[in-house]
């Protein structure tokens, strides 16, 4: 009897053990998915800022027409890409590490303003943004403590691209299944 009731006992405390871990577990890597989901939407946003300003700045070289139903195309995304930056910086504390938000906080707050000659602006704020996607995906990589080829095995996997990470598409964490 005494066996049986020290055995129910260690089982039950094993059981609620292995609960709690599981749970712990389980919540650890929904919020690490989050993360993972956050950095990517920021990165894909400096993608298509990146984009937009290259192709404003080659146009305006060149003396090209500015409403093509390519360049609105472009802006919309733009738009959204500095929309979205914004809105991680202001909410992204519980997401991103302070390194990259500083490193967001830096590119914002030093980009020319559009009052500058246009083509001042598009290649001061073009230079701003390509300086900053590489560190925000250095830091990405930090902080989700991803190695280098598991990053790309991750974007690979997400995106179905050859060469890694493809910020044109839209990326959702993966569901474990």
């Amino acid at each position: 009897m005494w066996q049986f009731a020290s055995n129910l006992v260690v089982a039950m405390i094993v059981a609620v053990l292995t609960v709690q871990l599981s749970l712990r577990r389980f919540y650890r890597e929904k919020w690490w998915e989050r993360r993972l989901d956050a950095y990517i939407r920021v990165i894909e946003a400096l993608h298509h800022m990146m984009r937009d300003l290259d192709a404003s700045y080659k146009r305006e070289i060149e003396g090209r027409d500015h409403e093509s139903a390519h360049a609105k195309e472009l802006s919309a995304k733009a738009s959204a890409g500095w929309a979205e930056v914004r809105k991680t910086i202001d909410m992204g504390q519980l997401l991103l590490s302070p390194e990259a938000l500083n490193v967001l906080r830096h590119m914002m707050e030093d980009r020319l303003r559009p009052d500058h000659m246009y083509f001042e602006y598009l290649d001061h704020t073009l230079a701003e943004v390509r300086e900053c996607l590489p560190k925000v995906i250095a830091l990405a990589k930090i902080d989700l403590k991803l190695t280098p080829s598991s990053f790309d095995r991750w974007t690979k996997k997400l995106t179905g691209s050859k060469r890694g990470l493809d910020p044109t598409s839209t990326i959702q964490p993966p569901t474990e299944g």
